[in-house]
């Protein structure tokens, strides 16, 4: 995947969990939520860390692939399996009981 496939990708992931760029840069730990702008249109470049970042606020998993070239390259795998049962868990924590103290 290239820069703006990338950006594509996390900007339709961002937009399917219905969260603000700000949210997401929140949920990223970036201070600056322009760098969301940037990279949803390919404008910046980002290290691997702010994508893994990123990406990991989203649910999602970022592989790296050997080619022909035996050169490695990031592919973002949308592993929503995953993301459904870490959300499924989430809200199966939320919707326990309260224990009652005596």
């Amino acid at each position: 995947m290239n820069k703006q496939q990338i950006g594509l990708a996390i900007q339709a992931e961002r937009k399917k969990q219905k969260l603000s760029q700000t949210t997401l840069a929140t949920k990223a730990g970036i201070t600056r939520y322009q760098q969301i702008i940037e990279i949803e249109k390919a404008q910046y470049d980002y290290g691997i860390d702010v994508l893994l970042k990123v990406t990991g606020a989203l649910g999602l998993n970022v592989v790296l692939n050997e080619t022909k070239a035996n050169a490695k390259v990031a592919n973002i795998v949308f592993d929503f399996s995953k993301v459904k049962a870490a959300i499924a868990e989430k809200e199966t924590i939320k919707h326990k009981p309260k224990k009652r103290k005596k």
